[in-house]
């Protein structure tokens, strides 16, 4: 289910539109239908640039991906603190929040800022409240897992979709719903 959404939003994409999303711990398949990735650690900037450098911005650290290991698992655990190593995981994490910030990337990435004018960047935007909403969380709630367990059903056994079962992201998340009812 993940990488055919991701899927769609590859296409979607490809056709111009701008596309922002957050996952959970991608297969290497769906982590490879990005171009570019934002890796934040405690709120700060570990690495925003495209997908085609990841690699070599990480080697030029000194962190390099082992072959054939997924690349979304290997990053992700580089910026994870580790309870046990608490003291060397901070010590990693500073090295490298402090090679972006330095990076010729980030300046790269905050160039854009220089040419915006005084105007724009002076403005006060409003944010956009959750009371404007048509539909309650509860009622969101309701029709998502309605939805869900309609699917579960629908394509529960191999088969049903169009190519067979591709795995069990449907459980995950038919099981992801019933932990957050509780």
């Amino acid at each position: 289910m993940t990488r055919g959404v991701c899927t769609t939003m590859r296409e979607l994409a490809d056709d111009g539109k701008i596309i922002m999303c957050v996952i959970h711990q991608p297969s290497s398949q769906t982590f490879d239908l990005f171009t570019h990735l934002l890796l934040l650690a405690k709120g700060r900037i570990v690495y925003n640039g495209p997908m085609a450098t990841l690699q070599s911005y990480f080697s030029s650290l000194g962190v390099v991906c082992p072959r054939f290991h997924n690349p979304a698992d290997f990053f992700i655990n580089q910026i994870s603190i580790v309870p046990t190593e608490q003291e060397a995981s901070y010590a990693r994490l500073k090295m490298l929040w402090d090679s972006y910030e330095n990076s010729n990337l980030a300046k790269g990435n905050m160039a854009w800022k220089d040419e915006l004018s005084e105007e724009v960047r002076t403005a006060k935007h409003k944010a956009v409240s959750m009371k404007h909403f048509h539909a309650s969380t509860a009622t969101q709630f309701y029709f998502t897992m309605k939805r869900n367990i309609q699917n579960e059903f629908r394509y529960g056994g191999e088969g049903g979709r169009e190519g067979g079962r591709e795995g069990e992201e449907g459980d995950i998340l038919f099981v992801f719903s019933l932990i957050s009812l509780i």
